[in-house]
């Protein structure tokens, strides 16, 4: 079989323009002009046919397929596309109207690409050589750490953006299997990515030495993927490829991918790695993609995005019922609404455990459900020895997967084992150093293990990568109450309150930082407030305790923690180590409480 000559760079050059036909963007003298995505394909479509009279019928199927739209859509876009070329309309520089026919791009393009030799792995080939511009071996082999960012979708009239976030969420999932190299996690790029972002400037963000990035365009049952490596250093390209398939062979076009990074990082696996690398979940293509969907409002994280997760999630399980990874995302929908206010964590915690133990009878090398279901051991069974050993399993199994070793600390602190929780949580940061949802649970282990500055410094360092983060203002103001500084705890929690839409664990400790800063009518008011709260929905125990604790009335306090106990709050499991509870340390009730928790001595 001869080699096939592919293309690695696509531009189009004219005037003082250049057009990047795989990134889907235009330059200006090296400035990037704003453009909508219907005035991408506008641009590139007169632009590859320059010289040549477009019909607008022809024009009007490209941009709104299987749609019937007005006219003036189109000329609207058009007049858009001049003002951003700087062309006026009474010139002709670019865009020439025919009359009743279409447009005509009519200034001189040169169009410029590079090429590659090499086998066409879609098609089953297994050899690349980049020329021109190849890094040299060295060079690649000493990067040890890669970011794979969203792939940006390109189909035209479809919103399909959560075929992009799903490819790459997947590849992420492939690479981390291998121990050689540090894969930054999906909801760390997910927080360090946006519209028209420099890809480069992303990289060093996150603190990479590669970046994988992506284009997808689906149209009927094909899929086009084009992929690069791009080294974050110098900005060059090391490896590039495009793929064609039909949808149902996504999984080969994965699988090449994943096994073509590999050979680029000149990356030498193990037995057991090159296994997880070519690993697949399931076969049916229409499972995979309910898959993708629930992955995409995972991220999200939100309670209408993770409700919608689960549907997907819980579809592609009736697709495919032998669909593992698709159980684990059930889990971890159930498991993260019994966090959120309004959801009972008695009703969603057994359908967490139910869903991770079926996937871990499907497959138990799966780290993500091992450590879903050590989460609701650890929270709703109190069984701490599983626990850990699940954390230790899934860590074993994925030393990458961030969120075991999350829980993992939230178990040691909850121990009293404060050192090793700052050991583990320190080095989940060190795989994701920009992960928000890291850098706050930093917050919550150094507040238990009350380095009350320390969860200061580290909540404002998080601050300033997202201002509007909730949970990291809740372990500020937390610091802030145990230094007594309580007008700044009020201001920060009034400020969580608002960014959560006023949820209900932020009234929570407004009222107790009223409470012990001698505010009482207004701790009063804001426990009223939760009380009347409960008769409509669903409000932790533990919330209401808290309060009764401010204003010191321990019978009250006591009561309302039995009751969160009970309904299994996941707050209680961390009643040993709580500096808010130390005035009932001496209180037999309080002792016989932590130990039915399985804590205490």
């Amino acid at each position: 079989m001869l080699p096939k000559v592919e293309q690695v760079g696509h531009f189009y050059e004219f005037d003082s323009f250049r057009l990047d036909a795989i990134k889907r963007l235009l330059w200006r003298d090296g400035v990037s002009v704003s453009l909508t995505p219907k005035a991408f394909d506008l641009i590139l479509a007169l632009v590859q046919h320059h010289g040549a009279v477009l019909e607008k019928d022809e024009l009007m199927r490209l941009l709104w397929p299987n749609l019937v739209v007005e006219e003036n859509n189109l000329t609207v876009i058009i007049s858009s596309l001049r003002k951003a070329l700087g062309e006026s309309p009474e010139e002709h520089k670019y865009i020439v109207t025919i009359p009743k026919r279409g447009y005509c791009f009519v200034a001189q393009v040169n169009e410029v690409w590079g090429t590659r030799t090499g086998l066409n792995p879609a098609n089953g080939g297994s050899e690349n050589r980049v020329t021109g511009e190849a890094k040299e071996d060295r060079s690649v082999a000493q990067a040890q750490s890669i970011a794979v960012l969203p792939f940006r979708t390109m189909s035209a009239g479809q919103n399909e953006d959560y075929l992009g976030l799903g490819m790459s969420d997947a590849l992420i999932t492939k690479l981390g299997s291998i121990r050689q190299i540090v894969v930054r996690s999906t909801s760390t790029v997910l927080s360090q990515t946006g519209t028209r972002q420099d890809p480069l400037e992303v990289g060093r963000r996150l603190g990479v030495d590669l970046l994988l990035e992506g284009w997808v365009q689906r149209a009927d049952h094909r899929i086009r993927v084009t992929i690069q490596l791009v080294d974050v250093r110098d900005g060059s390209s090391l490896w590039s490829e495009k793929f064609d398939a039909l949808f149902t062979d996504i999984f080969d076009v994965q699988d090449t991918i994943s096994e073509q990074v590999t050979r680029a990082l000149m990356l030498k696996l193990s037995g057991e790695e090159r296994k997880q690398l070519t690993k697949r979940h399931t076969e049916n293509s229409e499972a995979y993609r309910l898959y993708l969907k629930g992955r995409y409002f995972w991220n999200k994280r939100l309670v209408e995005g993770l409700k919608k997760a689960g549907e997907h999630f819980q579809l592609a399980t009736e697709v495919d019922p032998d669909y593992a990874l698709a159980y684990v995302g059930l889990a971890d929908c159930y498991n993260l609404l019994s966090f959120f206010s309004g959801f009972s964590p008695k009703e969603f915690y057994p359908k967490g455990r139910a869903a991770a133990a079926k996937a871990l009878e499907l497959d138990d090398a799966l780290a993500e459900a091992h450590a879903s279901l050590a989460l609701v051991e650890m929270m709703s069974d109190w069984d701490w020895g599983s626990a850990e050993q699940g954390f230790q399993r899934a860590i074993k199994l994925n030393p990458t997967y961030s969120p075991a070793r999350q829980w993992y600390a939230k178990l040691l602190t909850a121990l009293g084992r404060h050192e090793e929780a700052l050991v583990e949580i320190k080095q989940a940061q060190e795989l994701d150093p920009l992960s928000l949802i890291t850098g706050a649970v930093v917050g919550f282990v150094c507040y238990y293990a009350r380095q009350y500055d320390q969860v200061i410094s580290d909540s404002q360092k998080n601050l300033e990568l997202d201002p509007h983060f909730t949970l990291t203002y809740w372990a500020l103001g937390w610091a802030y109450q145990q230094k007594a500084m309580y007008g700044e705890a009020v201001a920060t929690f009034h400020k969580a309150a608002s960014l959560s839409g006023g949820s209900t664990k932020m009234v929570s400790e407004l009222g107790y930082t009223y409470a012990v800063s001698g505010r009482k009518s207004e701790a009063e008011r804001e426990l009223k407030r939760l009380l009347r709260l409960s008769k409509k929905q669903y409000v932790s125990p533990y919330e209401i305790a808290v309060i009764y604790v401010g204003l010191d009335e321990q019978d009250q306090a006591l009561a309302w923690l039995e009751q969160a106990a009970e309904d299994r709050a996941w707050e209680t499991i961390c009643l040993q180590v709580e500096p808010k509870l130390d005035p009932f340390r001496s209180d037999s009730r309080f002792i016989n409480l932590v130990r039915r928790i399985g804590l205490g001595s």
